[in-house]
Parts: C-alpha cells; sequence; structure tokens
C-alpha cells in the first residue's frame, strides 16, 4: 500500500501550528518559574511531537531543526542548562522558524528559512553542557526495527490467511496509543485496509483504561506521551495477568538505541521508529504478531 504524503500535511500542519503556539506559551510560562517540571515537560513534548511527524512525512529541515530544539529542552527538563534570557531568545527564534517551515510544507513550497544556524546554535548549547546535540538524520542511517518475542508468546509463524486482520470469522482489534493524531491516523489508515478493526487513545492512561476494557489483539503505542509514557504503558500491560500475552509494538520517533532495549525490556515485541523504513514495515510486523 502506498504512503500518499500529500494527504497528511494539513493534519501535520495543524498540529504542528498548535504545539509551536504551545511552545510559544510556555516560553512566557518559564519567565515566572523557570524550574516549573509540568511547562518543561510540555515544552519538550511539543517539540518531539514537531519533529516526529516531520520525520514521518520526510519534511527534512522541520525534522532537523526540531531534533536539535528536542535535545536541548532534554538537557532543559532534566536541569543540565541553565535557564536565562540568552537561551529563551534562541528557542524563541527556533519556534519561529519552524513555524515558517510549517507554513511552507502546508502551501507545498519547499524551505524558506535558514535554519542551519539555528541548528548550530542549539548544537553549541548542548555541547557545552557535555551532552552532544542528537544528531541530524543525514548524519547516519536510522537503525533497523529492533524486535524480541515477549516471554509468553510463541514463535511467530508465516501468514498464510488472506484477510491477515480475521481469524475464525472474527476481525483482529488494534489499539493505537499516540499523543500525534497524524500518528493515530497514519496507523489507520496503513492497517485498516488489511481487515483490522482500529481503535486509538491519545496518551498512556486511556491507552491502558481501553487494553483492560477490551480485549485487543496487538496494541501499539508512542514512547514519549502525557499521563503516562508508552514504557510504563508496556509495563503495565504485561503486569496484568489478562493481558500478559498480548502482542505490543513500541513506535516512536526515538532512534536512540537505549531507547530500543528499554522498550524491549518493559515487554515490546517490537520496536519501530517512525520514518526509518517503507510504511510497509508496520504492517508486515502487524502480520507477523498476528499470524
Amino acid at each position: 500500500m502506498a504512503f500518499d504524503i500529500q494527504k497528511y500535511i494539513e493534519t501535520y500542519a495543524e498540529e504542528a501550528r498548535e504545539q509551536l503556539q504551545a511552545l510559544k506559551q510556555g516560553l512566557a510560562a518559564l519567565a515566572a518559574n523557570p524550574r516549573d517540571a509540568e511547562v518543561l515537560s510540555s515544552l519538550h513534548r511539543s517539540a518531539h511531537t514537531v519533529k516526529g511527524g516531520a520525520r514521518m512525512l520526510k519534511l527534512t529541515a522541520i525534522n532537523e531543526l526540531a531534533l536539535q530544539l528536542e535535545a536541548v529542552l532534554t538537557l532543559l527538563r532534566d536541569g543540565r542548562v541553565a535557564y536565562g534570557p540568552e537561551l529563551s531568545d534562541l528557542i524563541q527564534r527556533s519556534g519561529d522558524v519552524l513555524s515558517s517551515l510549517v507554513e511552507d510544507a502546508a502551501a507545498g513550497r519547499p524551505p524558506g528559512a535558514d535554519f542551519k544556524p539555528l541548528c548550530a546554535g542549539l548544537a553549541e548549547v548542548a555541547a557545552r553542557q557535555g551532552s552532544a546535540a542528537v544528531p541530524a538524520p543525514a548524519a547516519a542511517a536510522p537503525a533497523p526495527a529492533a524486535a524480541a518475542p515477549a516471554p509468553a508468546a510463541a514463535a511467530p509463524a508465516p501468514a498464510v490467511a488472506v484477510d491477515p486482520g480475521s481469524k475464525a470469522g472474527r476481525q483482529r482489534r488494534i489499539l493505537v496509543v499516540d499523543d500525534s493524531l497524524l500518528s493515530r491516523e497514519a496507523a489507520k489508515d496503513l492497517l485498516a485496509p488489511c481487515g483490522y478493526l482500529v481503535d486509538s487513545a491519545p496518551d498512556g492512561e486511556a491507552g491502558l483504561r481501553l487494553a483492560v476494557e477490551n480485549a485487543y489483539d496487538l496494541v501499539i503505542t508512542d514512547v514519549e506521551m502525557p499521563q503516562m509514557d508508552g514504557f510504563a504503558l508496556t509495563a503495565r500491560l504485561r503486569a496484568l495477568e489478562a493481558r500478559r500475552g498480548i502482542p505490543i509494538i513500541i513506535m516512536s520517533s526515538r532512534a536512540e538505541e537505549d531507547f530500543k532495549q528499554r522498550g524491549l525490556a518493559a515487554g515490546a515485541n517490537a520496536y519501530l521508529v517512525k520514518g526509518s523504513g517503507e510504511p510497509t514495515q508496520l504492517q508486515d510486523t502487524v502480520r507477523t504478531l498476528l499470524p
């Protein structure tokens, strides 16, 4: 199934506008309390969401700048960099340029703003703290999806059914948990044509409630979400007797090896990196886990 990027550009643009407005409001709130943990976490999530969607849609300029901004906001959230007027200005200018790049993408224009100096400035902030900024996508090829069977899961058999979304006359049900509307819609559009029934939740707590109330055949979860992250959701599901054997796929824009290892250690059957492979990678992984 072809993945039509243009179909999702407007959804992404709307979501990115909301996140960048939240970024601006968060910076204003930090002026009153630079160590407000809730605001710092919100700023980080905004940059992460903007980056994740850009990576999925191959919007390179937005991805590169949001990637570096996320790295600095991680340091700020974790108390490893001091917040002051210089950093505030750098973050604000990065948000403004990201807004411009998003509008270019929404209008089908090539990137018009020079974002490279801001990437360099953000990388310098991170380097001064002894923690190099996350490398731009072109610096290294994305690592392949890591996969490991859960302890209670049997070895997957090859898919042989004509309609993989059904078994013994029953449609398979999949739960997608992600705070990004773009990610939820894209996953549903990829899986529904294969015959799966797809529900969604915008955060880990809502996802856990749905997973407890419904007998899903598989769960797909993001990592960084409000309320409860994907690692915690995976661990909670593995701790529930009635849900312990459910296949779980973590699908995140975080490509770092330690994130993959944390996901697998929490009990995920597979860890996929958004935008790192063909769209059919998700379909193929689901078919493997639901033979």
